[in-house]
């Protein structure tokens, strides 16, 4: 079993998601974890990073679903394990190509606890920022408009940026309800 610490990159303060997934798990189902401990809604397209692109001294390699990439590899047939080996080592996972939500995986432990075989939530902070509201800069904007006094759109605001709040506030109990479903 991994133990893997996601951190959503640039949040202050940080919003961040340890989660525990068998080794074996594809980088498709890391994704379906993903999703469900940030409470998005999966909509769009991601990919996972490691190394750093057209770096010469740089062992690059990317996953996703959109296999028309050059270079990308299939995330629905690539174990965790063979982009993550050593406890400090970590992936970029890039959610959406528009807003480009960019999180964090590092590899905390690896452990042989047998007996654990579920995924599962241990630990989180923070409220994932409402999907399709442009990245954290955008994001951020967004509140900043809502708390605008005499802003005419303000309700309007409220009521995008409270979407599926029920579903991106980190609630543990919740977080690992949902994550049943990929057991």
């Amino acid at each position: 079993m991994y133990q893997l610490k996601i951190t959503l990159r640039d949040s202050k303060p940080p919003i961040w998601r340890r989660v525990v997934v068998p080794e074996q798990i594809p980088l498709s189902k890391l994704h379906q974890v993903i999703q469900l401990a940030f409470g998005w809604n999966d909509e769009h397209l991601y990919m996972f990073e490691k190394g750093r692109r057209g770096d010469p001294g740089s062992d690059f390699h990317s996953w996703g679903e959109d296999l028309e990439s050059e270079g990308m590899k299939d995330a629905t047939i690539t174990p965790l394990w063979a982009s993550l080996q050593s406890e400090g080592e970590k992936l970029i996972y890039t959610y959406d190509f528009g807003d480009w939500w960019d999180c964090i995986v590092l590899l905390e432990k690896q452990t042989q606890d047998t007996n654990q075989q579920s995924i599962m939530c241990l630990r989180g902070k923070g409220t994932t920022p409402t999907e399709n509201s442009g990245g954290l800069p955008g994001y951020n904007e967004l509140l900043l408009q809502a708390r605008r006094p005499g802003n005419p759109e303000q309700v309007e605001l409220h009521s995008f940026l409270m979407q599926d709040i029920e579903k991106r506030d980190y609630d543990l109990i919740r977080i690992n309800e949902r994550l049943q479903v990929l057991n």
